[in-house]
């Protein structure tokens, strides 16, 4: 038996954000339901863009980055 240090992938600093992602991104299902027939298709995903576009650029600010194209 050797003793090998655990993989890089099992340490919290790894599972935490995955477990974050996961949970928002199986969760999506739920507003993609609610807006079935109430929103047309292209104005649902245009919504969900449009929040995660402004949460990203709020989240570089607050980190201080330079966001340039």
């Amino acid at each position: 038996m050797t003793d090998r240090p655990p993989p890089q992938s099992s340490r919290l600093a790894v599972l935490i954000p995955f477990g974050i992602v996961t949970l928002i991104w199986g969760s999506t299902w739920i507003v993609i339901r609610g807006q079935v027939n109430t929103v047309p298709l292209a104005w649902s995903v245009s919504y969900r863009f449009l929040i995660g576009g402004l949460a990203m650029l709020a989240y570089a600010r607050f980190r201080g980055e330079r966001i340039a194209l």
